[in-house]
């Protein structure tokens, strides 16, 4: 730990900014010193790693930034969900990159990669073993509404429990796939908290909180869908309920794809900050080492 030399507050070794004044610590040592002849600091290992790890977080942000205001967007809101895949996998690479860098939580950054990537093979597994079970159970919530040895129908299937099932087996299923993703998302919230900590950028830690914010309100959301369809409230409630329910979860996306606009905008702004100061403090090492 140090402290700052303008306010005093406690900081981290790594911090290049006091969180509470704003005082650069651009004079401190941030890397090894180049040798003669050899490549600049940048360019080494764990240096090189930390800017190329904030720079695919930046990246991973400004994509979520994208998808996530193109999603609120009717018809084209597949296309958000794309692009935020896409940023999905900069993230992985960034806190990875992280890892493998000179910050003191660099080890707690690292298993933060690990756990996204553990949370999609889960994912994966999950919907595998669960779309079996839905086929089973579709077929057996059918036959015991039918005759024994009728054949089953179109018919069949809709008017009977078959489609209730289906639906909110279906959402039940996406709500299970999705909790090693809301656990990941924890780990990426905690990494988030530590990295605000050792940027001094707090806009980091709230984008982390928010993020979290976004993968609970989706689990929850999920969650009640499968119980309203599995319940048959679709077809056997009123119209009235059905187009409630069918505003509350409209409001529901809404809401999310706002909440991640805002901490997609939250994480790149404090990231971006930092990479245009370790920018200018390594333009004014390099200025100070040139020959008079």
């Amino acid at each position: 730990m140090s402290f700052c030399p303008s306010c005093g507050k406690e900081l981290l070794t790594e911090a290049l900014f006091c969180w509470n004044c704003g005082y650069s610590l651009g004079t401190r040592q941030v890397g090894p010193t180049p040798s003669t002849g050899g490549p600049p600091a940048s360019h080494q290992g764990p240096e090189h790693e930390r800017t190329s790890g904030l720079e695919k977080l930046k990246n991973s942000f400004l994509l979520y930034l994208i998808g996530g205001g193109l999603s609120v967007i009717p018809i084209i809101g597949a296309v958000g969900g794309l692009i935020e895949l896409a940023g999905f996998i900069f993230l992985i690479l960034g806190w990875r990159a992280l890892g493998r860098s000179s910050f003191l939580s660099a080890a707690h950054y690292k298993s933060t990669g690990r756990w996204l990537v553990y949370s999609i093979i889960a994912g994966i597994i999950i919907a595998f073993v669960g779309v079996i079970v839905l086929i089973i159970s579709v077929f057996a919530s059918v036959a015991s509404s039918i005759a024994p040895g009728s054949p089953i129908s179109a018919t069949d299937f809709i008017q009977g429990s078959g489609a209730s099932v289906l639906l909110g087996g279906l959402f039940a299923l996406i709500a299970v796939a999705q909790i090693p993703l809301m656990l990941a998302w924890n780990k990426v919230r905690s990494s988030m908290r530590l990295l605000s900590k050792e940027l001094s950028q707090p806009r980091v830690s709230l984008s982390g909180w928010l993020f979290l914010l976004v993968a609970v309100i989706g689990l929850a959301s999920l969650s009640t869908l499968s119980v309203y369809h599995y319940l048959g409230a679709e077809s056997n409630g009123t119209p009235l309920i059905a187009s409630f329910v069918s505003t509350i979860f409209y409001a529901e996306g809404l809401v999310t794809g706002v909440l991640v606009v805002v901490a997609s905008l939250l994480g790149y702004a404090g990231i971006k900050r930092v990479l245009g100061d370790l920018s200018n403090m390594h333009s004014g090492s390099t200025m100070s080492q040139a020959p008079t």
